[in-house]
């Protein structure tokens, strides 16, 4: 990214106080970021070097970058309620994003996933329980399955399934799927 000339870039702004090797502040930073100049940012490193810098931009951004695992915590004393509640107002999204493996692990005793329309999209394998599973169940006042193969199937009807009363006169019958 070009930077601006230095001549429209207002240097007297600026305060950069320094507590050590350990942690810095920078205010008012007129170098452009990728949203705009910098308003704040906080600079802390360990004494093995890894980095957090946490700063608001001029066009609004707030970021937190950080070398290791980011923890937050909330509800700590355990007194109900949201423990961690992120918001985001005027159409806006939350994204959860895992780069490297590309792995996102949603973990929990019980997840709810609550909403008026929920989809569920997978361009390779979509698994629903595992081996230990007891249970799997589908309500709805219609349940469509679409699939070129595959044994999907229906609780079968008192009187068998459709095919089975369709064929069920037929030299067909002991072929059938029971």
């Amino acid at each position: 990214m070009a930077e601006r000339p230095s001549d429209i870039q207002n240097w007297q702004k600026r305060q950069f106080i320094s507590f050590g090797p350990h942690f810095r502040i920078d205010s008012g930073n007129p170098q452009m970021g990728l949203n705009g100049e910098m308003v704040y940012n906080l600079f802390a490193e360990t004494d093995s070097g890894d980095s957090n810098i946490m700063g608001l931009q001029n066009g609004g951004n707030f970021q937190i970058f950080n070398d290791k695992s980011i923890e937050i915590y909330g509800n700590q004393e355990g007194k109900g309620g949201v423990g961690i509640n992120l918001c985001t107002f005027n159409g806006g999204q939350i994204a959860l994003t895992a780069k490297g493996g590309g792995e996102v692990l949603i973990k929990g005793r019980k997840i709810v996933l609550e909403a008026e329309d929920i989809e569920i999209l997978s361009s390779n394998t979509l698994r629903l329980g595992d081996s230990s599973c007891s249970s799997v169940d589908i309500y709805g006042t219609r349940i469509h399955g679409h699939g070129v193969t595959g044994n999907y199937f229906v609780r079968q009807l008192s009187a068998g399934s459709l095919v089975q009363r369709a064929f069920a006169n037929s030299h067909c019958q002991e072929d059938l799927p029971t």
